[in-house]
């Protein structure tokens, strides 16, 4: 009597979809990461230019202090809060300049570091 079945058992039906399932989701998780590095890198470069931004308005300035802001709101909608300091230096001996640092925090959302800029005016005479 010989046997001529073709076909699939149900052990290897469920092997194949059990791997194909790992694969599937390996894919979705890898998709998500690439969709959360895009949402940072958004926020980061929101960020980067309100911090230049702020540093270019206290550099046209003369006033030396500390100014907070909670109130920027960006386009994609990321509230960020603001903190520049400007302070006077001395660069050699007697020459003094201004040391002007920015620092521009998001208030939520997964990746809330800080940037910072760092900048030194031209000297005061």
């Amino acid at each position: 009597m010989t046997s001529n079945v073709h076909g699939f058992t149900l052990v290897e039906l469920v092997v194949a979809i059990l791997i194909f399932a790992i694969g599937i989701t390996g894919i979705a998780k890898l998709q998500m990461e690439v969709l959360r590095g895009g949402v940072y890198g958004n926020n980061y470069n929101d960020a980067v230019n309100y911090a230049k931004d702020l540093t270019e308005q206290y550099e046209s300035l003369d006033s030396i202090g500390t100014f907070e802001n909670k109130n920027l709101t960006s386009v994609t909608g990321v509230k960020y809060t603001s903190k520049v300091v400007v302070s006077k230096v001395s660069v050699c001996g007697s020459i003094q300049a201004r040391k002007i640092v920015t620092t521009v925090t998001p208030l939520s959302g997964l990746f809330a570091m800080p940037y910072e800029i760092t900048t030194m005016s031209a000297p005061i005479l």
